[in-house]
Order: C-alpha cells, then sequence, then structure tokens
C-alpha cells in the first residue's frame, strides 16, 4: 500500500483493476473500493475477503491476535469438533477402499468410465463405501469413537432390533449400528472453509447389502445433523471460491461429477445444488464471492424446474442470473444431457455455450414465444401473467423497464398494460432483505455523471474547507442532484459558519461518524492528496460552476416544457402563471449566461 493523503491507496483485492481504487483510512480504521463499491472494516474486510460470517472473522482475528474467545456452549463446541474428527476419518476410509481395497475393483472400474482424473479423484477426495452392513461402524469404533457420534454424524443408523433410545436420551451402550452407505462411490461434501460435514452417495450395480425390496435410490444424502444443512451448502464452493472472486461469477450446476469434470477441464469456478433449486442461504453464501449466476441446469424437465425454483430467488438477490444452453446438433437436439457428458464428447462446445450466456429473463421470453399464441387475448394474458411473475423479482429498476419494453413488444401490449400489472403484483410484497441497497449515496461510483460530481465536490469540501466560502455565493444546495448530498452541503455551511464567539456549529468529530462522509474523505485522499491549496481551489470553482450551470439548465427545460403545456390558455390563473414562468425563464437565462 502507498500513501495518500491522509490514508493509505493500493489495487482492490476483490476485483481486477490496473488504477489503486483501494483506501484505507488509518485513522478510523475504515477501508473502501471506488471501483467495486465494498468496504467496510477489519471485520468486514476479513468476512469479504475469507468468506466468513461475523463470528467467524472475529474468531479468526482473535486467534491472530492471541486472544481467546469463550464459546457460548463450549460443549456443543467439542461435539462439533468430535463430528468433524469423525467424518474426516470415515473420508479417509472411504478414500483408501476407492484407491487399494480389493472390494472397490468396481468403484475404480466406474470412476475410470466417467474419466475422472486422479488428479481430481484426490482433490475431491473421492472413495467407496464397502458392500458390507457395518465395516465403516467397526472401523470408527476401534478408533475411539461412540456409536452416538457415529450416528449423530450420519454415518450410521441403529439397528431396530437392538431398539434405540428417543427424546433426549443417548444410544445404549452395545447397541448395534450398519452402515449408512453401502456399496456407493462416496463424494465427501465439504463447507466453505473445506471441512468435511457430510457424504453424497451414488449406488454402484451389483451388491449384496442393497437392492432387496424397492429398488435403492440412486443417492443418498447425508441426513440433517449439526453440520451438514443441505439447502445451507454448495458442493465444490470450497474449491470454487477464489476462481468465483476473480471471474465475479459462479457457474451453477446439478450433479457432483458435473463440478468435478469442470474443474477438471478449465472451469474451476462450478458448483453444484444436488438437483435442489437455490436456496436463500446458498444464495448468500455464493454471493460472498459472484454476482453474476450461470445456471447449466440438466436438459431435461426436472433440470429445468430446479432452475426455475431458484431464479426468482436469485434476482431477489440482486444476482445477474443468465442460462448456459446445452449445444445442439445439426437437427436442434441437446448433444448431451448434463454438462459432465457435454465436456467430454465436445469440449470446445461447452466451452462456447458458458462464453455466451442467455440472460435469464431472454430464456423466459423465448419459451413464451414457443408456447403461446399472441395473437389470441387469453393466451396474451397468460403469458403476460407468467412475464410479469418474473419481472417483479427483477431488483434494479432501469434494468426492469428494459425487460418491460421488451415484454411489452413480444405481447403486443403497450408498457402500461405491463407495468399496471406489475404495481398489483409488487402490491403487499416486501422487498426482500438480500436484496442490494440502492440508496443514492450509499455508493460513490454513480451512473450519474453529475452525481459523481457532487461528491466529488463534497469530498473536497471536506478536505478543503477554505474552498467553501469561495463557492458558497456560486452554488445553491438545490444544484446537488440526491437529497443526501444537499443535506451534507448544509451542513457544511452550518460547520464552517463560525458563530458569535467564533466556534463552529457543528463538530468535525459529529460529521466524521457518518459513513456517507468517511467515504468521502477516503475519495479526497484518493483524488486530491497531490494537490497544493492553489489547485484545490480551482477544482472547487470547476465542479461548483459545472453543478450550478447544470441546475439551471435543467430548470429552463423544465420551464419550456410548462411554457409549451399553456401556450393558448385563456383562463387568468394560467395567464398569471404563464407570466411568472417568462419572467423566471429570462433570470435563469441571464444567470446561465454569466458561466459561458
Amino acid at each position: 500500500m502507498k500513501p495518500a493523503g491522509t490514508s493509505l491507496k493500493a489495487c482492490c483485492p476483490f476485483h481486477a483493476e490496473k488504477s489503486p481504487s483501494f483506501m484505507v483510512n488509518r485513522a478510523k480504521q475504515v477501508w473502501y473500493c471506488f471501483g467495486c463499491g465494498k468496504g467496510g472494516d477489519l471485520l468486514t474486510f476479513v468476512q469479504e475477503r475469507e468468506g466468513l460470517e461475523f463470528a467467524e472473522a472475529l474468531k479468526l482475528l482473535a486467534e491472530r491476535a492471541g486472544i481467546r474467545l469463550e464459546a457460548a456452549d463450549p460443549r456443543l463446541e467439542g461435539k462439533k469438533t468430535r463430528l468433524l474428527a469423525v467424518l474426516e476419518e470415515a473420508a479417509r476410509f472411504f478414500a483408501r477402499q476407492l484407491q487399494e481395497g480389493a472390494s472397490g475393483a468396481g468403484a475404480r472400474a466406474y470412476v475410470a468410465q466417467r474419466r475422472i482424473a486422479e488428479a481430481m479423484m484426490e482433490r475431491f477426495v473421492l472413495g467407496y463405501a464397502p458392500d458390507a452392513w457395518d465395516a465403516l461402524a467397526t472401523f470408527l469404533m476401534q478408533r475411539g469413537f461412540h456409536a452416538q457420534e457415529i450416528v449423530d454424524a450420519g454415518l450410521g443408523i441403529p439397528s431396530r432390533r437392538d431398539g434405540q433410545s428417543v427424546g433426549e436420551e443417548r444410544i445404549l451402550s452395545g447397541t448395534r449400528l450398519y452402515d449408512r452407505f453401502r456399496h456407493r462411490l462416496m463424494f465427501p461434501i465439504h463447507d466453505v472453509h473445506g471441512r468435511i460435514v457430510g457424504f453424497t452417495g451414488r449406488i454402484l450395480e451389483g451388491g449384496t447389502t442393497v437392492g432387496r425390496g424397492d429398488p435403492p435410490a440412486k443417492y443418498v444424502n447425508t441426513p440433517e445433523t449439526a453440520l451438514y444443512k443441505k439447502g445451507a451448502l454448495c458442493y465444490g464452493l470450497a474449491f470454487a471460491k477464489e476462481a468465483m472472486r476473480k471471474k465475479g461469477a459462479v457457474i451453477v450446476v446439478e450433479g457432483n461429477v458435473d463440478v468435478i469434470t469442470s474443474h477438471g477441464a478449465g472451469w474451476p469456478q462450478t458448483v453444484a445444488v444436488s438437483g435442489t433449486a437455490l436456496t436463500p442461504e446458498q444464495l448468500r453464501l455464493l454471493k460472498r464471492y459472484a454476482s453474476t449466476i450461470l445456471l447449466a441446469f440438466d436438459a431435461d424437465p426436472a433440470g429445468a424446474g430446479a432452475a426455475e425454483r431458484g431464479i426468482d430467488a436469485a434476482l431477489d438477490a440482486g444476482f445477474d442470473v443468465r442460462m448456459i444452453r446445452m449445444p445442439t446438433d445439426a437437427t436442434g437436439q441437446a448433444i448431451a444431457k448434463d454438462p459432465d457428458e457435454c465436456i467430454q464428447r465436445d469440449r470446445a462446445a461447452w466451452e462456447r455455450a458458458v462464453a455466451n450466456p442467455v440472460p435469464v429473463l431472454d430464456e423466459y421470453l423465448a419459451r413464451i414465444r414457443s408456447r403461446f399464441n399472441l395473437r389470441v387475448p387469453t393466451e396474451q394474458r397468460t403469458a403476460g401473467q407468467i412475464i410479469v411473475g418474473h419481472l417483479v423479482h427483477v431488483v434494479d429498476p432501469i434494468e426492469r423497464a428494459a425487460w418491460v419494453r421488451r415484454s411489452a413488444e413480444l405481447l403486443g401490449v403497450g408498457e402500461s398494460a405491463i407495468q399496471e400489472a406489475l404495481r398489483k403484483q409488487v402490491q403487499g410484497i416486501t422487498a426482500p432483505a438480500a436484496a442490494p441497497s440502492r440508496a443514492p449515496a450509499a455508493v460513490l461510483s454513480q451512473a450519474d455523471p453529475f452525481e459523481r460530481l457532487g461528491n466529488r465536490l463534497l469530498a473536497l469540501l471536506l478536505r478543503a474547507p477554505g474552498v467553501f466560502a469561495q463557492i458558497r455565493s456560486v452554488l445553491q444546495a438545490e444544484a446537488f442532484p440526491t437529497l443526501p448530498q444537499r443535506e451534507l452541503y448544509n451542513r457544511l455551511g452550518i460547520e464552517y459558519t463560525p458563530q458569535e464567539n467564533g466556534t463552529a456549529n457543528v463538530s468535525a468529530s459529529e460529521l466524521s461518524t457518518d459513513a456517507y462522509v468517511e467515504r468521502l474523505q477516503l475519495f479526497a485522499d484518493r483524488e486530491f492528496g497531490d494537490l497544493d491549496d492553489a489547485e484545490l481551489m480551482r477544482e472547487g470553482e470547476r465542479c461548483a460552476r459545472t453543478l450550478q450551470r447544470e441546475h439551471v439548465t435543467r430548470e429552463l427545460r423544465a420551464i419550456a416544457d410548462e411554457l409549451r403545456l399553456l401556450e393558448g390558455a385563456r383562463d387568468p390563473a394560467a395567464a398569471a402563471r404563464l407570466a411568472d414562468l417568462e419572467r423566471r425563464f429570462q433570470v435563469l437565462t441571464h444567470i446561465l449566461a454569466t458561466f459561458s
């Protein structure tokens, strides 16, 4: 990091850039990036950088500082530690069975058939659960783990013959366990920190301990435990998060092998949701590392349904959601049923598909076009209801307006009809907590150039209060585009105008506690750290004059519009209003001439 005024600056660790936008204020212990808009204090930095929750970041920093944090319930912490240990030991057991066990030959043949590279087997710790009733349970108990711990980890099931205690009582000593996973290829499931918290087992052909009665489930997952919550985990995230952070995007697939094949073929930003719709918990995890989701679910009705169920939640969370369309052959048929098969058959085709994802609403509009006869009013109505049901989840108003226009064109109706349907749909819906804040002053990199200019001037005034006296007669608070900017300008006017006893009306410390002000101060260190007083004065005057000129120009446009509406009006009230507007127009025209 390099000095910049009272702060430090560097290239941002959260997005790729060549010019430093990342600022740290040493005195206030806060940071902000003017490129990607992230900011906060030390704890939020660690949370963003390491992908941790608040408590986890606090614990990590405490350990580095040599400070001991007392757990709320030490017994619970001890239990989780033991469960992690038994799961880690089980993963090693399964891996050995796959790599060298005599009974694992069939599993090794299946892995070879799926063309899973040895490096990927080791990376994802693939294993094999033997075709035996209690091979794992026996092994774990020989290693000193108790029956209750094996059951609590989701690895063992008490024998019904021996019975099981209920409620808060523990499994009776001597109770016989049998393994939950038998004759299956095993996929350990890691949490975001790389700890094994559960397993998915894929059934293999044959076997003496499976297949009696009803056909066994193709896949079996660890049941809900203290560590394993299926809806709060994404398979492969621990190995994908750094690539996701660098690319700003995540590829979401349906199956574990899809993830492994994708990582091995050059798409390490891939995770799986194991056939479920994306949940709010999974979306919060993904949001730590990426802002774009590329959905690549299986090319079958179940896959399409799983994708659609999670899309609206992802839009609510502020993601840019896109679909990776499965490549097709000359007849229009998909060349594969899933990403794994596509990569194995035609890697280049998959590469093109990933490089050209389709905005999800484009996909919806294409489906509407193919499903409905949009010349029939009743079908227009049904199609419109489907589209509006998705549009209501688009957070950004500009993006939503663009999709309203395109939807209206497709349906052959006016935009106002879509907007009215949206208003009715939105009524009674509470804005989702996961949606990103869009307060005008929250982020300094706004699309409106005059809003950016207003922030620039306010940052300069915070750094160089002497400039305020020079521009006060030129610039009115109303010239700032947003309410927070106007309020801050007025506050600065009060602070920089001494009372009769020579003291300021508002203390600098009171202003500096404002998060908006803190970001402006960091921006000032970045932009004006090398300017002398004369340069600061010239820059302040330039910004002020430009803002005031734009304000006057906008007011003139508004008056001109109203004058056109009043032309030809004969009633006295309209005539009086017309005269007032003409006088105001002349005054503003004269003021504008002084800025040229």
